[in-house]
Formats: structure tokens, C-alpha cells, sequence
């Protein structure tokens, strides 16, 4: 499997533990249309959405995926990007084992997200 492969692989991987929100093909569309940015290298990719809330402008991590050293590596050109684009703030969705890797890097822990599905089965103890 070439690099390409494996990236695109990793990436297939990283929508699903995101909910299967997206598609491979809505990604591609998203970039596109210039809702999303892609960074990338041999190793890693990064997609970024800004959104422009009323009070704040920020950037929001939609994904990284592959090797987590290749993704560091482009997590400084993100960060460069991102003050050129005057934003206020930076936000992802982090998988509980890479919440260290993040806060060594500054990032601080808001929020933790939930999720529930409404056509399962609700399991309460008592």
C-alpha cells in the first residue's frame, strides 16, 4: 500500500470514529467548495473548517489523521495559517489518549462531547 493508500485509509478511519458525519466524498466536496482546508504531507493530513460565530472568529480541527508525527509537524503550518487568518481560537474533537499530546502544546480542556443515538434503547439503572 503506498502512502496515499494508507493516508486515505486513515482517514476513512478518523470519519468514522467522527459519527460517520462525513463521507470521503462530502470531505472532497467540502474542500471544493472552500468550506474545509487541507494540509498535508507524506504522512499526515489535517482538515480545518473557520467558522464565524457572532462574537468570535475561530478555526475548528475536523480531523487529523496518520502518523502523529507527521501530524504535528503540520500542526505549526495550521497554527501559522490560522493567525493569518485573525482567528480567536482553535477547537477539536479529541480522542481521549491524545488529550496529553494536545495540552503539551497549549491546548486546554473546555468541554467533553457526548453523544446519544434516539433509535436505541434507553438502559437506565437504578
Amino acid at each position: 500500500m503506498d502512502s496515499r493508500d494508507r493516508l486515505l485509509t486513515k482517514m476513512r478511519k478518523a470519519l468514522r470514529i467522527g459519527s460517520d458525519t462525513h463521507s470521503l466524498n462530502d470531505v472532497i466536496g467540502c474542500l471544493e467548495r472552500g468550506e474545509m482546508q487541507a494540509f498535508w504531507n507524506d504522512r499526515a493530513v489535517i482538515l480545518t473548517t473557520i467558522v464565524e460565530a457572532p462574537q468570535k472568529k475561530y478555526v475548528e480541527f475536523f480531523m487529523s489523521a496518520g502518523d502523529m508525527d507527521a501530524v504535528l509537524e503540520l500542526y505549526e503550518e495550521v497554527k501559522q495559517w490560522a493567525l493569518d487568518q485573525g482567528v480567536d481560537f482553535g477547537r477539536a474533537y479529541v480522542r481521549p489518549g491524545f488529550e496529553r499530546i494536545f495540552a503539551e502544546r497549549g491546548w486546554k480542556k473546555k468541554t467533553v462531547v457526548m453523544e446519544y443515538y434516539p433509535n436505541e434503547a434507553i438502559v437506565t439503572g437504578k
